[in-house]
């Protein structure tokens, strides 16, 4: 399927304009649902139109004509060493200018992007990552990881004498440009000036609109692609902020991989060493209170903390054997910020919570916020204070400190802590207290099998296998082997027959009559010529997304098998027209039947196109897919935006591509392998 991957970058979602991020265009996707008038407060589609025809040197005379002595020049011309040498430099906040700080903030930012034909219909996604940060006093620079399309980079920059800002950004060897105005209200508004080759087959003008929010730890996107004054494509994304500028992200493998570590006492102290607690062995109680209780509850617990390395403080609380929470604070290396990020993690439940805590001036509290996170649940919010018996700009550790902690659902205050920690002693000698014993014991524990191969899922192998020539590639598949369902999509004419899903290879490849008790699921569509397979026992439609299905009406009963030599075939096949629409049917798997742990996944088929490659909405694109617990689809067939057989992710991007061409009316004969992997670790070849 032709797809869009967006990059949110200083307000604008750049996109991969190579060829592996095409946008969906007009005469793919229905004009009745693509079709917008240009923005009132946007300068006229013609006149973009007309200036993103100009040549990337044409559009940086204006480096020339806005140059300001009391900033550093902008490279002329802004290419792709320029680039990347901009990119190479450390992050600096001394000095840079406050017009370029109404974007994001700094740092490390996870994203999660919609796209579609449509404001309402906006059915595929996909998420990406970005570490941004300021340099040379005035640029923004940028760099974005996609699993599709690799790494690009971005420049961004204020021009006094406009008072606009001005974009770059590199992909795939090519730099596009924009341009962009503040809004009244925060935020900016981007224009696209400078496209892709690419790109320009595909739209002529892109406007995007970005607007901060949450005090700048979340941005807002949103994008429109016009092609001759018409929208083809639309986009929404949301971005959150995850850490400081090049620090790696904390998720509950990083945390438990710092907590593991080593307290180093020879460590140099942090500049605001009066906000952190005082490395050593503390105790703290708690006094709990809930929004359904009257009553107060109270315990005691002993907390281990350590500083590990020069970022780090490690603070782990554990009582009766065992661990009730991990907290990591980072504090911000910006001297002149007096803040620290705090990421906690619960292995009782799995929860990570993430947040920021900063200084209350007037209290002189460390105030805690926690920070929403891709694909969390927004409802629940954390917030404390805690404060500290080192005054500000003490030359010493906090010793002990007291505060009050409030858990909110949906908003409502549903349980209060109230806490005080007393500092006792030095952490002692490696061996010498069992408490050391025990937090490393139960670190290990967490840190087992379990905990990577189930909680977070492994990298699984998948093999596709189309008239014997295979092809693999590697995903992280949550809760393997267990899926929400199998399942048929299409936009264009193809015929199926022989599907197959079971536990070994010679179960999905053996007679088709032989009762294989490693066969989870098989259809021969010996059904009578011209029904419908919607109205047949184990297929469904109801609950199924738009991207895999809008209508199975297409789906229908033809008469005779698909040939192959690679296996036997009975009765009749499925068969379809191309469509303006996304077809799609669920396969229907007996709760009797199921996989165990142990078992590989085996799914098989055969598969003739029909009619006219790529007629068809989306590319004319058809095939099987699973779908993951809580996880996009993975699709095996036909792709939209490549004439081979190939794994995709459902809606894109391509994971891997067969190197066997979809040729019309020839039969090929697919087999699917995904591995079990028990042990929870890579696979190896």
């Amino acid at each position: 399927m032709k797809h869009l991957i967006p990059l949110l970058a200083f307000g604008l979602l750049i996109g991969c304009d190579g060829e592996e991020g095409d946008v969906t265009t007009s005469k793919d996707s229905p004009k009745e649902t693509a079709t917008e008038a240009p923005s009132k407060d946007s300068p006229e589609e013609t006149a973009t139109e007309a200036s993103s025809k100009d040549s990337l040197g044409e559009q940086q005379k204006f480096t020339e004509e806005a140059k300001n002595p009391s900033l550093p020049p902008i490279p002329n011309p802004m290419d792709a060493e320029a680039i990347m040498k901009l990119w190479s430099m450390d992050h600096n906040p001394t000095g840079f200018i406050e017009e370029m700080k109404i974007k994001d903030r700094p740092g490390t930012w996870e994203v999660i992007a919609n796209f579609g034909p449509a404001r309402d219909d906006l059915f595929q996604s996909e998420e990406y990552s970005y570490d941004s940060k300021w340099v040379d006093r005035r640029f923004t620079v940028e760099k974005f990881s996609s699993e599709a399309n690799g790494n690009s980079y971005l420049v961004a920059t204020y021009l006094p004498e406009e008072d606009s800002f001005i974009l770059w950004a590199l992909n795939n060897g090519e730099v596009t440009q924009a341009r962009g105005k503040s809004l009244e209200k925060n935020g900016i508004k981007w224009r696209s000036t400078v496209l892709s080759k690419s790109a320009e087959e595909l739209y002529s003008s892109r406007d995007s609109r970005m607007k901060p929010t949450n005090d700048g730890f979340e941005l807002n996107e949103s994008q429109k692609f016009s092609k001759d004054g018409t929208a083809v494509s639309f986009s929404e994304a949301k971005a959150y902020w995850t850490g400081f500028p090049g620090m790696k992200p904390l998720g509950k493998k990083e945390v438990l991989e710092l907590a593991k570590l080593p307290h180093k006492p020879d460590l140099k102290d942090p500049e605001n060493k009066w906000m952190l607690p005082k490395a050593g062995i503390w105790k703290v109680k708690d006094t709990i209170s809930t929004r359904d209780s009257e009553q107060e509850e109270e315990f005691t617990y002993k907390n281990v903390t350590k500083r590990v390395d020069k970022s780090h403080t490690v603070s782990t609380n554990f009582k009766d054997g065992e661990i009730i929470s991990i907290e990591v604070a980072v504090p911000n290396p910006n001297k002149e910020t007096e803040e620290i990020l705090r990421v906690l993690y619960f292995p009782d439940n799995g929860d990570l919570v993430r947040g920021i805590s900063f200084l209350d001036e007037e209290s002189g509290a460390d105030k805690f916020k926690s920070l929403r996170q891709k694909g969390s649940d927004d409802s629940f919010s954390v917030e404390s204070e805690r404060k500290p018996q080192s005054k500000r700009g003490s030359l010493n550790f906090a010793s002990n400190f007291r505060g009050v902690v409030k858990f909110r659902e949906d908003g409502k205050l549903m349980r209060i802590r109230k806490f005080e920690g007393e500092w006792l002693k030095e952490l002692p000698a490696e061996g010498g207290e069992l408490s050391e014993d025990l937090l490393g014991k139960k670190l290990a524990e967490i840190d087992s099998e379990e905990e990577t191969g189930e909680s977070e899922g492994a990298e699984r192998s998948l093999t596709l296998s189309v008239d014997g020539v295979e092809v693999t590639a590697k995903r992280i598949i949550k809760d393997f082997p267990k899926f929400e369902y199998f399942y048929i999509t299409s936009s264009g004419a193809f015929s199926l027959d022989e599907l197959r899903i079971g536990k070994t290879y010679g179960s999905v490849t053996g007679d088709p009559l032989s009762n294989d008790p490693n066969i989870i699921f098989s259809d021969s569509f010996n059904y009578l010529e011209g029904e419908k397979l919607l109205n047949k026992d184990g297929w469904f439609i109801e609950g199924l997304p738009r991207n895999i299905s809008s209508s199975a009406e297409s789906f229908n009963i033809q008469k005779g098998s698909l040939i192959s030599g690679g296996i036997k075939s009975a009765g009749n096949r499925l068969s379809t027209e191309s469509t303006e629409t996304i077809s799609g049917i669920g396969i229907k798997i007996a709760d009797k039947v199921s996989f165990k742990k142990r078992d590989n996944l085996y799914l098989s088929y055969l598969i003739r196109p029909e009619g006219t490659i790529g007629d068809g909405v989306y590319g004319g694109y058809f095939g099987v897919g699973l779908k993951p617990i809580n996880q996009d689809g993975i699709f095996f067939g036909k792709p939209g935006d490549h004439e081979q057989y190939g794994i995709e992710k459902q809606g894109g991007p391509l994971f891997a591509a067969s190197g066997v061409e979809a040729e019309v009316n020839k039969t090929s004969f697919v087999v699917v392998k995904i591995e079990s992997n028990d042990s929870g670790k890579e696979v190896r070849e």
